[in-house]
């Protein structure tokens, strides 16, 4: 806010912005040098805003508030089956916001996309998909989409992946000899 510049050297002025209002914002900043007629005068310009969105999760597109999970059950079902559900995430702004989902490690689940942009006034659909190739039990395994400068929402996601349940009784089959027919 004040000091003394030496004869020859510089010294840099840093200004912060942090809006609170959703405003376009214009000030003159000025610095009244000793023994100069003017001061000098730095005009700042910036604009605030929110990041206006909506995070749907689920087939019925139900409306996620941020703090609170979502479950997603992915159910009993055999191994090398897939299994996915959906997240759409909703830009009603006026600016384009970026997006990264964060996670554990887990080979069997994929998101596409895993980071990425939302431009305004467009919808992006996101894909969960579980897809175990071994037995496997997912007891809530946590995922958390996480908005740039915003929000953060988590997921619960639980499943179990097992072998069919089938037995031969014989592993070998032997007809013998057969004739051709025509």
């Amino acid at each position: 806010m004040s000091g003394v510049v030496p004869a020859g050297s510089q010294i840099p002025v840093e200004v912060l912005f942090a809006p609170k209002y959703e405003l376009q914002y214009n000030y003159n900043l000025t610095c009244n040098v000793k023994r100069k007629n003017r001061p000098l005068v730095l005009n700042v310009k910036g604009e605030g805003y929110k990041i206006h969105h909506s995070v749907f999760a689920g087939s019925a597109r139900q409306e996620m508030v941020s703090g609170e999970p979502h479950q997603f059950e992915y159910g009993d079902f055999f191994i090398n089956e897939r299994k996915s559900k959906k997240v759409v995430i909703q830009n009603n702004g006026e600016f384009n916001f970026d997006f990264v989902w964060k996670r554990q490690v887990n080979k069997y689940i994929s998101i596409v996309p895993e980071t990425g942009s939302v431009p305004k006034g467009e919808e992006l659909e996101f894909e969960i998909t579980y897809l175990p190739i071994g037995e496997h039990h997912l007891k809530n395994y946590k995922l958390q989409l996480q908005i740039v400068s915003g929000p953060k929402y988590d997921f619960l996601l639980s499943g179990r992946a097992r072998k069919p349940g089938v037995k031969f009784s014989n592993l070998v089959v032997d007809f013998g000899h057969c004739f051709v027919s025509k």
